[in-house]
């Protein structure tokens, strides 16, 4: 029951503001962070259930921060890559990071809706 819980992490505001308004709009908590400053903090108070992680942040690789939210969390938090990099290069961190889903930022709000609800529905237990 309750509220499914999204987490962005994108230093983009304007990524943050589509995604954000998206999914506030069918039903989702929604929190982000644009930097890793209180980064673990975040993933342990706000417990989401699914992350959007953005692949070019300032001060550590989304490589880095999936590895960490794989690593420490209690749960294994689904994590949509969510980026503008080239397509080879999404795949290559989708296989890293075990991916439940890539999404390119050109794509807009209809498919940041349907992937969110595939990913989930995939992760309920």
């Amino acid at each position: 029951g309750g509220m499914r819980k999204v987490l962005i992490i994108d230093d983009s505001p304007t990524a943050v503001a589509v995604v954000q308004r998206t999914l506030e709009r069918e039903g989702y908590r929604v929190a982000s962070i644009s930097d890793l400053t209180g980064f673990y903090t975040k993933v342990r108070e706000f417990d989401p259930d699914l992350v959007f992680l953005d692949l070019e942040m300032p001060d550590m690789s989304g490589i880095e921060v999936g590895k960490f939210i794989e690593r420490f969390h209690k749960k294994t938090i689904p994590i949509i890559i969510y980026s503008s990099r080239p397509q080879k290069e999404l795949e290559r961190a989708g296989r890293a990071l075990r991916a439940a889903a890539i999404l390119d930022k050109s794509q807009g709000s209809i498919a940041i809706s349907n992937t969110v609800r595939h990913v989930l529905a995939r992760s309920a237990k």
